[in-house]
């Protein structure tokens, strides 16, 4: 990728509340370790911070970096995008109510059903089952609780985006990340995503479109045919291969899946004091672009784990406002 395309990115990324204290790493490692692009930042039911608060001092420092934009009240650019067909997105979000909640009840039981009845879709709840994702409804389903299912309103808006962003190149990144190389060291030349673990699927935590719209477009309309914005549906080996997008293999994103890695099969080692904290870090930095971390919101780091030690190997000039 040339120089000129790296500086037309646009990192984008979405949350729904008072944004995570442990997301200070997310931002300042994409400040310090990372040149020529603009991060996106949308947020929505924010309002509750203060400046007083750890994550309102957070989105203070945010909001004063010429790099950062940050975005509310965008659904309304997006209402009326097609999420099912001739179904649109202003319809879907204004979705709530009782019938929501019977279906968080559905889904929480209906998997354990589903597998004990050897079911994989039900025509009765426009629903299906998944190795990883459990049991999820079609898109128009009523039983989908718009207001109250953040983690879908977040896989909707990632397919949804780039159409905000046109002729710009298009990465999305979730918050629970740490930027580790600059982008000329990305492989920015076409689309990616990387693999779930050892599932046939690839990872929506990170995932990159160029700005000539056509993967974005094919995932997109493929969001559309299949009633579902889900990693799982979406982005089969199958699915990724006819619309363009290459599975990258998980290391260089995803250590946690990277069975020669110290913190293998351990999200957990990233936020703690171990005697393989220092390791876990080198490893990082010399094997990955960037580190998912799984998670973790509410996590407080301990002071030597390797979130901390990434934290302070970034630029002493780049953070939030301390109390």
């Amino acid at each position: 990728m040339t120089n000129s395309g790296i500086s037309a990115l646009r990192v984008v990324s979405y949350w729904s509340g008072p944004l995570p204290a442990v997301a200070e790493l997310h931002f300042r490692s994409f400040l310090s370790r990372t040149t020529n692009a603009t991060y996106e930042l949308f947020l929505e039911n924010d309002d509750v911070q203060t400046e007083t608060e750890p994550n309102g001092r957070l989105l203070e420092w945010l909001e004063s970096e010429p790099r950062v934009r940050v975005h509310r009240d965008f659904w309304s650019q997006l209402g009326n995008e097609e999420v099912a067909p001739g179904y649109r997105l202003r319809k879907l979000a204004a979705r709530r109510g009782a019938a929501g909640r019977i279906g968080s009840a559905v889904r929480r039981w209906a998997p354990a059903i589903a597998r004990r009845l050897h079911v994989s879709r039900s025509r009765l709840l426009r629903g299906r089952t998944h190795s990883v994702g459990g049991w999820d409804f079609d898109t128009d389903s009523p039983l989908v609780n718009w207001p109250r299912w953040h983690t879908y309103r977040a896989d909707v808006f990632r397919v949804l985006a780039p159409s905000l962003f046109p002729s710009h190149d298009y990465l999305w990144v979730d918050l629970d990340t740490c930027f580790v190389r600059d982008f000329s060291e990305w492989p920015l030349d076409g689309a990616f995503v990387y693999r779930w673990d050892d599932q046939p699927f690839g990872n929506n935590a990170i995932m990159y479109l160029p700005g000539d719209g056509q993967a974005a477009r094919a995932l997109g309309s493929k969001a559309v045919a299949e009633r579902s914005f889900r990693p799982w549906v979406l982005l089969t080996e199958a699915a990724v291969s006819d619309i363009g997008i290459t599975m990258l293999p998980a290391p260089e994103f995803d250590p946690v899946w990277d069975p020669e890695s110290s913190i293998f099969g351990a999200p957990k080692d990233f936020m703690a004091s171990s005697q393989k904290a220092q390791r876990i870090v080198d490893e990082i930095e010399d094997r990955c672009l960037i580190v998912h971390w799984h998670n973790q919101w509410k996590a407080v780091p301990a002071t030597e784990s390797p979130w901390a030690i990434l934290n302070m190997r970034m630029s002493p000039a780049v953070g939030p406002p301390r109390p």
